[in-house]
């Protein structure tokens, strides 16, 4: 079964996305979802990385694979080239829910990260220990 998957994509900017369309050769809907949850560019770790997921026809599937292949959001290969195609895709640009962002500039979030960071690296040099 062939599917069009609507996605939350970066690289657009900080705290910036754009919504692509994927087009997935799957066994069901979850699955094709799950699938394009973690192709290279979707936010893959946002709750509502995946906005819709629609079966199509072959046809449509072919249509759709080659405009992927030739949508230059996906034919840039490094930072240079994506910047100089955004004035392109400038007007399919929109930004993160606010909450989200004051939560990772917040100081006593970045402090609890940071703890946690530090927490992890004791228990993983402590298993390496063990492990010598």
């Amino acid at each position: 079964m062939h599917y069009k998957v609507k996605a939350k994509c970066g690289h657009v900017g900080r705290n910036n996305y754009i919504v692509q369309d994927f087009f997935i050769v799957a066994n069901s809907r979850r699955e094709a979802a799950a699938i394009v949850r973690w192709m290279p560019r979707v936010k893959h770790h946002k709750k509502d990385a995946i906005f819709s997921v629609e079966e199509i026809s072959f046809s449509e599937y072919q249509v759709g694979r080659y405009l992927e292949k030739h949508n230059p959001y996906f034919c840039a290969t490094n930072s240079s080239e994506q910047k100089a195609i955004n004035f392109l895709i400038c007007e399919n640009i929109y930004r993160e829910n606010d909450n989200e962002i004051k939560q990772t500039r917040n100081p006593i979030f970045r402090l609890r990260k940071f703890r946690i960071r530090i927490r992890e690296a004791k228990t993983m040099a402590a298993n390496a220990a063990l492990i010598l």
